[in-house]
């Protein structure tokens, strides 16, 4: 089986842009002649067209996103190429607009080869290099848009119809590709069950709710698609209006916007995010889009409109940063479902800006035209843009989001005469992956009835200490930017004590490890596909149950072994020159029947022989805690059994997916894996000292 890397899907996106970029000057002209040459009637064909299309995206984006969860990747970028492929055929054909919108409804439905492209390349490519990647991809953007207008221009001279069939045969030659050559992205083990309660666009976009950071870069990706689509939307219809543009010298000013997104997108992405960070090259790609559109809404000249190209050439900072912060917030198995939320949001920006858009311009040389303001459209554009970089670097989306947490409480809490609550944690700034001890501190006397909280989407649970109340949670992998911590003290009469803070968690550097396989090893044959999914829910609800037992150690933790560590946590695992996965545990060296000790005291959850572990054994410690020991020779324990900390559990083998003997052991906080070792010695009742910084509501 061939490699997934970059540049197979590089080769895909490059076909799909060509044929894109070639139609691009002649479609609003053929809209033009099919409304009998009425400028300003087509005008609002063109807008009806785009929100026809994004509506189709809308719907069905997140179907085919959470599909190629489910089948892998190349089946749905192959289902989308020739889906394409019959829009262009309809659209050179059509004899009415009636027909246009025909092809534009299947060009909506199908064309998923862009979303599923950027879940590709999260599947072969590390956090913190996808930024840079998705950079990459934009050079084929880029090239598209070089030669596809250029081309489109070209052949428009002979006919309007004649850039449609050449698209057509491009998506012929793009799904020929995919066939032939593009290898699958998506191992088997990594795949995810198909949910239509998932798939469904609400549903879709309930990934987005479920983690704050990623709900207020959702309504930055929000924003900047509704900016973003002002230049397609008008820039032909605009171009015509206000400078007399022919369509080859639209083509060509497309062919300018091509060549300098290929240099931003393919030389100083990688550079920009690796000196910046993604954040401020997020914020940096912006603030030059809003000045670019400024410059095309006032340019009096098609000279100083050109101008403004190269400056919203580095506009393209933007969704490459934008989607490496937010593919770091989903695992493997949500890549596919995360594109398909974002091609959700992507959707509706793109049902309202063609008509907003379009609209505006309607409106700008119609009844406001004496208001001398043809450039309006670009100009809301630059003010859209200035509103995201406030969410950006004002929290503006995370405010909102603690304002409402607090404040949606019954009024009267606000008169809680116990005070308001702190809660603290430990370490001060935790690295991503890792265990944290949170500390709520607030008067509470006789009238508290329960205390309850959540940290990334898992249930808090505090407990009555010396220091106060406390409970152990744990900050996801790949997680860098803040994560909420919610804790709320209910009291006799309804009245309720709420505080929100926010963790800021350090990246974690983890090298690279480089192993060789057989086949066999890397990729399980698709005949055990469905056992390893039933054993991946079963371990999922053992880990999950762990909420429902009450906390069972309390004492601190030990190692389970006391031979050096092979290879410790988050380090990314390169399988035959392909990035697999990224190592959730970490590794003891040991002998084949070397002993294996229980972290702590707990009960034995499950012993089972899987297919991708070996012998496993999972301890439920309770309140949320799980610690896993895997590839075992034997065990010497049975469900249900009650262990002490250090007893003897099992013995070290090299049972799974495994090339030699050691003891795998991982930790579990509900379905948050970390780093194990931060367990090591941790005491829930032990002083802090000096105070850590601390957050009030």
């Amino acid at each position: 089986m061939r490699r997934a890397t970059f540049w197979f899907i590089f080769g895909t996106v490059l076909l799909d842009m060509l044929a894109l970029g070639i139609i691009a000057p002649v479609f609003p002209k053929l809209v033009i002649e099919l409304e009998g040459g009425n400028e300003a009637s087509a005008a609002g064909m063109v807008g009806l067209f785009g929100t026809v299309w994004a509506a189709m995206q809308f719907v069905f984006a997140p179907v085919l996103g959470a599909l190629s969860d489910r089948v892998g990747r190349r089946p749905v970028i192959l289902l989308s190429c020739l889906g394409l492929g019959l829009d262009y055929a309809v659209m050179a054909l059509a004899p009415t607009v009636g027909w246009l919108f025909l092809g534009r409804m299947l060009s909506g439905i199908t064309a998923s080869s862009f979303s599923t492209s950027f879940a590709y390349i999260a599947d072969v490519t590390e956090p913190d290099q996808r930024a840079a990647k998705f950079g990459l991809l934009g050079v084929a953007f880029g090239v598209g848009f070089i030669l596809g207008p250029a081309v489109g221009g070209l052949l428009g001279g002979i006919g309007l119809r004649a850039p449609f069939w050449a698209a057509g045969g491009l998506s012929v030659v793009g799904a020929a590709y995919g066939w032939f050559v593009l290898p699958e992205s998506l191992p088997v083990e990594r795949r995810a069950p198909f949910a239509w309660r998932r798939a469904n666009p609400v549903g879709s976009l309930g990934l987005l709710r479920a983690r704050e950071a990623l709900l207020g870069l959702a309504l930055v990706a929000f924003l900047y698609r509704v900016a973003h689509d002002a230049l397609p939307s008008l820039f032909v219809l605009y171009g015509d209006y206000r400078f007399g543009w022919t369509a080859r010298a639209v083509g060509f000013a497309l062919s300018g916007v091509g060549v300098v997104s290929m240099i931003v997108q393919g030389g100083l992405v990688g550079a920009a995010v690796k000196r910046l960070g993604e954040p401020r090259a997020l914020v940096a790609g912006l603030a030059f889009g809003a000045v670019a559109f400024t410059l095309y809404g006032l340019a009096p000249t098609g000279a100083l409109f050109l101008l403004g190209i190269p400056i919203g050439g580095l506009f393209g900072l933007t969704y490459p940063a934008l989607q490496g912060l937010m593919t770091r917030r989903v695992g493997a198995d949500e890549q596919g479902r995360l594109q398909g939320a974002i091609a959700s949001v992507m959707g509706i920006a793109g049902v309202i800006a063609p008509v907003l858009f379009t609209q505006v311009f309607a409106a700008a040389i119609g009844p406001f035209r004496a208001a001398g303001v043809p450039g309006a459209p670009f100009l809301l554009a630059a003010l859209l843009l200035v509103t995201a970089m406030v969410v950006v670097r004002r929290g503006v989306v995370v405010s909102v989001v603690a304002l409402v947490a607090c404040l949606g409480v019954p009024s009267a809490s606000a008169q809680s005469v116990a005070g308001p609550p702190r809660l603290t944690w430990r370490p001060r700034a935790p690295l991503e992956g890792s265990v944290v001890v949170l500390e709520l501190s607030a008067p509470t006397g006789d009238s508290v009835t329960a205390v309850h909280g959540e940290l990334a989407g898992e249930p808090l649970h505090f407990e009555r200490t010396t220091h106060g109340l406390r409970a152990l949670a744990a900050i996801p992998f790949d997680r860098a930017d803040s994560v909420a911590a919610r804790a709320a003290i209910d009291r006799a009469g309804g009245l309720t004590d709420t505080v929100v803070a926010w963790l800021v968690p350090r990246r974690r550097r983890a090298p690279r490890e480089k192993l060789r396989a057989a086949p066999e090893f890397v990729q399980p044959p698709d005949s055990l596909e469905e056992r390893i999914k039933e054993e991946q829910e079963l371990v999922t609800g053992v880990r999950h149950q762990a909420h429902d037992t009450p906390r069972l150690w309390h004492e601190p933790f030990i190692r389970p072994r006391s031979s050096a560590i092979r290879d410790r946590f988050g380090v990314a695992r390169m399988f035959n020159g392909m990035l697999r996965s990224r190592h959730m545990g970490v590794d003891f060296a040991g002998r084949r029947g070397a002993s294996v000790w229980a972290a702590n005291r707990g009960v034995v959850a499950l012993v089972a022989d899987l297919y991708l572990s070996g012998t496993t054994v999972l301890i439920d410690h309770g309140a949320g805690l799980v610690t896993g020991y895997l590839h075992l020779s034997r065990t010497l324990v049975a469900v249900g059994d009650t262990v002490a900390r250090g007893q003897q559990i099992g013995e070290v083998g090299a049972s799974g997916r495994v090339t030699g003997p050691h003891l795998h052991w991982l930790a579990a906080y509900g379905g948050i894996t970390f780093d194990p070792l931060g367990l090591v010695g941790l005491d829930l009742d032990a002083p802090w000292t000096p105070s850590p910084k601390r957050t009030r509501p």
